[in-house]
């Protein structure tokens, strides 16, 4: 029995911004697609509490 196997390609990028209410950016990451969301989190609040 052969084992099937998945192969993922990613192309592009996301955008993680975070944001007041109003919508005025605070701190933003830009990353390739394979990238996971929590991984740019930690980026962001690294943003954010540089700028305080």
């Amino acid at each position: 029995m052969l084992a099937s196997f998945h192969l993922c390609l990613y192309k592009g990028y996301k955008l993680h911004l975070a944001t007041t209410p109003t919508g005025i950016i605070l701190a933003q990451e830009l990353t390739t697609a394979n990238v996971y969301d929590s991984d740019a989190v930690s980026d962001l609040l690294s943003q954010l509490t540089a700028r305080s």
